[in-house]
């Protein structure tokens, strides 16, 4: 059985977005929740003339041999310049995924 959940969030002045991603599927005994969100910030600049901090990469994964648990989590975070219509947009973004895996069903939250 899968459920899946999908959600796409937009800010009332439009300058943030959420996308997000969210899948619970067993199979074979293995409970598996994988979440994905992608998280935009806009804004008009005057000119690219500020130096961007270099792109992050945050990688976790643990494992719990007591409890039958595996989780990993990717983030990745920047900044970019995009131009459309003769105006210039700094567009910073994260992604990230999370994966989690069960021996068996956890209990309800």
């Amino acid at each position: 059985m899968h459920d899946l959940i999908f959600k796409n969030l937009t800010s009332f002045d439009r300058k943030k977005r959420v996308l997000l991603a969210f899948e619970r599927f067993n199979k074979d005994g293995v409970f598996t929740e994988k979440e994905r969100k992608f998280i935009y910030l806009i804004r008009e600049v005057s000119s690219a003339n500020a130096v961007l901090d270099p792109p992050q990469l945050f990688v976790v994964k643990s494992v719990d041999s007591m409890t039958l648990q595996e989780r990993f989590f990717c983030k990745i975070k920047a900044s970019l310049y995009v131009q459309n219509k003769k105006k210039l947009f700094l567009v910073r973004f994260r992604h990230s995924i999370r994966i989690k895996l069960f021996n068996n069903l956890p209990e309800p939250s």
